[in-house]
C-alpha cells in the first residue's frame, strides 16, 4: 500500500487500515448494524411476524419437527470490501416479508438513524 500526502500530513493507509479492522471498532460497527437491524424488524412487525395474508409468503417459514421457525425479516451480514480489504457489516432484507416492507414503506431506509444512537 501506498501513501497519501496532504501538504505535511502523510496518510498511513495500512494504519488505517488496521485501526478499521480493529476488534474495537468491529463491534462499534456490529453494534450500528444490529440496531438498525432491531428498529427495521421493530418497524416491520416484529420479528418474522406477518400482517394480513398478503404479506405472508412460504418461503418465510422453516418448518422443523415439532416447532416452526420464522426468518427473520433483516439479517446482518458480515462483507469485505474488494479493494481495501476491509471489513464492514450490512442490514439486508432476509425474507420476502422484509423486502415487501422495505418496497412499501421503506422501513430499512427509515430505520437507518437507529446507527446514530
Amino acid at each position: 500500500m501506498g501513501s497519501v500526502k496532504f501538504g505535511k500530513f502523510k496518510a498511513n493507509k495500512a494504519g488505517y487500515s488496521a485501526v478499521k479492522n480493529s476488534s474495537a471498532v468491529q463491534s462499534m460497527l456490529r453494534g450500528k448494524a444490529e440496531r438498525v437491524r432491531s428498529q427495521a424488524v421493530s418497524m416491520a412487525g416484529g420479528n418474522g411476524e406477518v400482517r394480513g395474508p398478503a404479506r405472508r409468503h412460504p418461503k418465510d417459514i422453516i418448518a422443523y419437527p415439532g416447532s416452526e421457525y420464522r426468518k427473520p425479516p433483516f439479517v446482518v451480514k458480515p462483507v469485505v470490501l474488494p479493494k481495501m480489504g476491509d471489513h464492514a457489516y450490512i442490514v439486508a432484507t432476509g425474507t420476502n416479508h422484509g423486502r415487501y416492507s422495505e418496497a412499501k414503506d421503506k422501513v430499512l431506509s427509515k430505520s437507518l438513524g437507529a446507527a446514530r444512537g
